[in-house]
């Protein structure tokens, strides 16, 4: 069974900022849903944020991937000049809100800073991860790519992965093998 709108979306902010509905209830209409199909990029329109509810995005500099985004993730466009790119690693289903939107609800509702505040602090979070994915020693990076995309062998090359894991594709196939 297909869940609603609002179900998805309290799935999604009940652990951003639990009190979404009594507070924000207005967040429940503000976003608009859009579907993607794999390999294709997203507008940059500055400030623009999407919740992901299928699929995966990347985000690449780029050519580059530095993140990939998975259902009930933020991704929040910058606000400036930027050369990010944002691609479907697959099918893709999100909600997005434009900068107008989110400028809008702010003025409208004063409890809406407070939860986009959260929002950016959890899209810090998930940047990070490459961080500390690259921090880490070569061969225990396959599988903390694992536990985090369980799937991702299924939507980007094998060159892209040991790009975003900053191995060589060699070295990947290697841990590949040694994983099995």
């Amino acid at each position: 069974m297909r869940k609603t709108k609002e179900e998805i979306m309290d799935i999604i902010f009940k652990d951003i900022y639990s009190n979404w509905k009594t507070d924000i209830p207005e967040l429940a209409y503000a976003f608009e849903e859009v579907q993607f199909i794999k390999g294709e990029q997203l507008t940059n329109n500055w400030g623009d944020l999407y919740f992901l509810t299928e699929g995966m995005m990347g985000k690449y500099d780029k050519t580059c991937p530095v993140r990939y985004a998975l259902p009930g993730e933020p991704l929040l466009i910058p606000n400036s000049r930027h050369n990010f790119q944002f691609r479907a690693a697959s099918d893709t289903k999100a909600y997005v809100m434009s900068r107008q939107a989110l400028h809008a609800m702010n003025q409208s509702n004063s409890k809406f800073f407070e939860f986009y505040t959260y929002l950016i602090d959890k899209q810090q979070q998930h940047i990070d991860y490459r961080q500390q994915l690259l921090c880490i020693a070569n061969f225990d990076k396959y599988e903390f790519v694992l536990k985090k995309y369980p799937y991702i062998r299924t939507h980007i090359k094998h060159k892209e992965l040991a790009l975003f894991m900053g191995v060589s594709v060699e070295y990947l196939r290697q841990l590949y093998r040694n994983s099995f």
